[in-house]
């Protein structure tokens, strides 16, 4: 029974960090116009400062997951979490990678001399034990 409790509070978690009425980040799109600079998987990966390791909270005994996260995360020019949106993965480890993310920080892009946010995805490989996790930028 608790761990049905957890899983519908994960999902209830991961349904709300969906919901926005503009994209995240709009790359795919022609890119942004509102000091936001898109970026590739591997310079999003680059500009990460700290990662916060993905924690699925509420569950305990038994857990075991492995796989891969993808999340569209846009940071402002001082490289904190603007908006960050769950685009595929397990809906456990998403709850948990959206958790995380919210506390990662960005180095800021700078063009023309001038601190500019960035946007773009980002591929998390997660291991999630009840015993110890393990995060993976790819």
């Amino acid at each position: 029974m608790v761990h049905e409790i957890a899983l519908m509070m994960l999902l209830i978690l991961w349904d709300a960090a969906q919901v926005h009425s503009v994209p995240c980040c709009n790359c795919e799109n022609s890119g942004r116009s509102d000091n936001v600079i898109c970026l590739d998987a591997k310079q999003m990966r680059d500009h990460v400062e700290h990662a916060e390791p993905l924690k699925p909270s509420g569950l305990d005994k038994g857990l075991n997951l492995a796989g891969v996260v993808v999340i569209e995360v846009r940071f402002d020019a001082s490289g904190k979490v603007a908006c960050a949106s769950a685009k595929s993965g397990n809906p456990i480890a998403i709850s948990a990678a959206m958790e995380a993310v919210r506390k990662w920080t960005f180095k800021p892009l700078m063009s023309n001399g001038v601190a500019k946010g960035g946007c773009g995805r980002v591929t998390i490989k997660y291991r999630l034990r009840d015993q110890g996790s393990s995060t993976q930028l790819l």
